[in-house]
């Protein structure tokens, strides 16, 4: 059996023989810095870091993915909103005369409870015209993970619907009124709560 310390110097030198362009920048398990000495340094994980000094004139493609704890929403048990799928991206740093500028794209599945009926449902959140402009690059490298988290949060609706159209649940029997019809009677008395406005004269 190949020992841990074998392992982790063939995973490093595989990674430092990738071309500079081609080099993934992060992913889930780990981060890939600049290279220093004969070797190339694995960094925090879980982190979305450009580092400057890779970027070419053509600029560098950021590609990868970050877990699905990087939005902080809930384990989905019980949650209105929560994340159980990884964060996506796909983007395209350069360096301009100003300071770094990030563009590209950004997607993730959300689970959401609908606010009517109570039923789960899958909500795709996708940020098609990400665009970050860092003017700090001095320590040669940007960490872009809140922004990206921001970007794909801001799309979560304040209030969840399965569908426009969603009937509820009886407030009687609990039955969902997109399955079937309720067979609950009225209650005596019971009347349109927007019936009154008819009679006011504006």
């Amino acid at each position: 059996m190949v020992g841990a310390a074998a392992a982790n110097a063939f995973l490093v030198g595989a990674i430092y023989n990738l071309p500079r362009r081609a080099i993934i920048v992060s992913f889930s398990c780990c981060e890939i810095s600049e290279p220093c000495g004969d070797h190339a340094e694995l960094n925090t994980p879980n982190r979305l870091i450009i580092h400057t000094t890779q970027i070419k004139d053509e600029g560098l493609e950021v590609k990868g993915e970050l877990p699905a704890s990087v939005l902080d929403l809930g384990d989905g048990e019980t949650d209105r909103q929560s994340c159980p799928n990884p964060l996506m991206y796909d983007l395209t740093a350069r360096l301009v005369s100003q300071g770094l500028l990030v563009q590209g794209q950004a997607s993730t599945v959300a689970r959401c409870r609908c606010d009517r009926c109570l039923r789960f449902y899958d909500l795709e959140l996708r940020a098609d015209d990400i665009c970050h402009f860092e003017e700090d690059i001095s320590e040669g490298m940007v960490d872009l993970t809140d922004e990206l988290r921001e970007d794909l949060l801001i799309l979560l609706p304040t209030r969840n619907l399965c569908e426009e159209e969603c009937q509820g649940i009886c407030p009687k029997c609990g039955c969902n009124l997109n399955a079937r019809e309720c067979e609950c009677p009225p209650a005596e008395g019971e009347d349109d709560v927007w019936h009154q406005l008819d009679d006011l004269n504006i």
